[in-house]
């Protein structure tokens, strides 16, 4: 389990990051048939390599001073598969596009990318 925190983000096998010249914290611009969202890397080797998972509920444009404008809506990526009589398939049939976009955005973290101790935002 990632330890990133408060915001948004894509989760990328190291092996998938390599190929796409990508690393922590680096900004992509993820693109379905619906909508597209820019999203900080992190590199999780826990997930299949010909999978990109961005983790739900983090997106907030309200919640007040601390909560709002938060992490980004990324429900309005999921693509409707026609025929599909679960919408649960919607969730784990959605292609996307990666474009990565030259610029880093640091995220929380509960312990820093060296394994080491404390929150950080390095």
């Amino acid at each position: 389990m990632t330890t990133a925190r408060w915001n948004s983000w894509v989760e990328l096998n190291p092996e998938t990051a390599h190929k796409l010249g990508l690393s922590d914290n680096d900004l992509v611009r993820v693109i379905s048939p619906t909508a597209q969202v820019d999203l900080p890397v992190v590199i999780y080797p826990a997930i299949r390599p010909d999978v990109v998972a961005i983790p739900t509920g983090q997106g907030h444009t309200d919640y007040g001073r601390f909560a709002g404008e938060r992490g980004a809506n990324v429900i309005q990526l999921i693509s409707p598969t026609p025929g599909a009589s679960d919408p649960v398939f919607n969730w784990r049939g959605t292609r996307v596009r990666l474009e990565p976009l030259k610029v880093k955005r640091e995220i929380a973290r509960l312990e820093n990318l060296d394994g080491e101790g404390r929150e950080s935002i390095r």
